[in-house]
């Protein structure tokens, strides 16, 4: 449940799985670094029954690549990139590209930092995304614009304002919505 693969796309119907992990990353230089990661999702048994009790007659296994950077463009400016690709049949890609200026670090007050991100994620591409554009039913894309700001050392304000749409035009209107939080650390 922590990994998010309960009810994620590639387990609609939340059925028990084994679930494999690999990542690595490496700094190509002191502005670049490089990600590279694989998931693979599995069933032990054939024979789960979901939450209601009906039996799960089988379980396709999923496996995820996903190859990430970024890159230091200017001081204080960093520019990332990130695409992932699954063995499902459909809607099975999803990249991103951010855009980000300055640190918001909790332990520095008055530190902040702006981001902005375009997002599209294949409902069958991913597992769990650290985006707010998702869409458990079709996949999304959209804009994500993201500010940060330390007022004082371990409080953290974010505020965050979203465009999106489903990727299969069934949903015909576009999400928007704007969300502030602030986060305490000790």
């Amino acid at each position: 449940d922590d990994r998010g693969i309960n009810e994620s796309y590639v387990n609609p119907k939340n059925v028990g799985i084994n679930y494999v992990q690999m990542d690595v990353t490496y700094p190509l230089d002191e502005k670049t670094n490089l990600y590279a990661g694989l998931w693979h999702t599995m069933a032990d048994n054939k024979n789960y029954k979901d939450p209601n009790g009906k039996v799960v007659s089988s379980y396709e296994d999923t496996n995820i690549w996903e190859l990430a950077f970024d890159h230091d463009i200017a001081k204080n400016l960093n520019f990332g990139a990130d695409y992932a690709k699954s063995d499902r049949d459909d809607q099975n890609t999803a990249y991103n590209y951010s855009l980000v200026y300055r640190t918001a670090d909790k332990k520095i007050a008055h530190s902040w930092s702006t981001e902005l991100d375009y997002v599209r994620l294949e409902d069958q591409a991913y597992i769990k995304s650290t985006f707010d554009i998702k869409n458990n039913k079709a996949g999304s894309k959209g804009w994500q614009f993201v500010y940060k700001y330390v007022p004082t050392k371990n409080i953290l304000w974010t505020t965050r304002w979203l465009q999106s749409k489903d990727l299969t035009g069934t949903d015909k209107t576009s999400e928007k919505w704007l969300r502030s939080q602030v986060e305490f650390f000790f």
